[in-house]
């Protein structure tokens, strides 16, 4: 029995599995969240209320994978570990509470990895891009089915981006026009328009999107597994969520605890990933960087901890 915990910038993850290499069999999917980047803006470090929150989590996580005889476990952290300036302070105070190395992933070894773990959905003809948005970055590998070509990091997460622009509740016009022109921004710089590709998304926040559309009572990966999320339905969401106070987006039908603050933002920045690529939509792949660690393992994915 062996685990991956994905310690990210909104949330922690833990897939407990059984077998070896690629044949490995999903025991229990677990999340909390725990919003370990909330402050990483302001001041660039995680926070004392912040660190407590996740160390608290995965203090619980280690119990429960030693109830299921997890015999190795693989903890990564992604974009608030690489930015963090005590990153490493959060990281010796990990090992000491549960005996884990962390490891933290580089933005080129995160996004092979969201490659890996999602294109499992993509046409098996020609091009396409995997989108994996989460709360301190969204990472784009580009590739088909022989392969991934390239891949790129932008500081386009949900949690960061709502602390740095959107501050009323609900929020007004202004400051969802600010955040959209910023992200429109980043990605024309960083990529020529270039439609009719097929799209793959994935990430905590995609996937609350995708159990909103389908009204979710309770939110299960496997059932937002392959949805096909429109651009219309995207719109329509978005409208939604600033219409309201947070409060009132917490009661939405299908929306996870906790997305209530972020949602808005994570919604916005595909939507605009969406027009920048010309596509209409995007195939939901519940599967990310935990599922492809799972499979394999590679050192030159990871860098220092800071």
């Amino acid at each position: 029995m062996r685990a991956v915990i994905d310690i990210g910038s909104n949330s922690v993850k833990c897939v407990v599995a059984q077998g070896v290499g690629t044949d490995f069999q999903v025991i229990r999917e677990l999340s909390r969240t725990t919003r370990l980047g909330e402050e990483l803006v302001v001041t660039g470090m995680i926070g004392p209320e912040a660190a407590e929150r996740s160390l608290a989590y995965l203090r619980e996580l280690s119990d429960i994978c030693r109830d299921y005889g997890v015999k190795s476990v693989v903890c990564v952290g992604a974009e608030t570990l690489r930015r963090a300036s005590d990153a490493e302070q959060f990281a010796r105070r990990l090992n000491c509470l549960t005996g884990w190395e962390l490891r933290v992933l580089t933005p080129e070894g995160e996004a092979r990895l969201s490659f890996e773990a999602a294109s499992a959905l993509a046409p098996t003809d020609g091009d396409f891009v995997v989108i994996d948005s989460g709360g301190g970055s969204t990472e784009f590998s580009f590739g088909s089915k022989q392969g991934l070509k390239t891949c790129h990091s932008l500081p386009l997460g949900a949690l960061t981006l709502t602390s740095s622009f959107i501050h009323g509740d609900p929020p007004d016009s202004e400051e969802l026009s600010y955040l959209r022109n910023h992200v429109r921004g980043l990605l024309q710089s960083e990529f020529p328009r270039s439609g009719k590709q097929h799209a793959v998304a994935c990430g905590g926040g995609v996937c609350a999107l995708a159990a909103v559309a389908m009204e979710l009572e309770d939110f299960e990966a496997e059932k937002v597994q392959g949805l096909w999320l429109s651009q219309t339905e995207l719109e329509r969401q978005i409208v939604l969520y600033g219409s309201v106070t947070e409060a009132e987006r917490a009661r939405i039908k299908g929306l996870p605890p906790g997305r209530e603050a972020i949602i808005l933002a994570g919604a916005l920045v595909l939507e605009e990933i969406l027009l920048h690529f010309e596509l209409k939509g995007a195939s939901i792949s519940s599967r990310g960087i935990r599922h492809a660690l799972l499979a394999e393992i590679d050192p030159i994915w990871f860098m220092p901890v800071n």
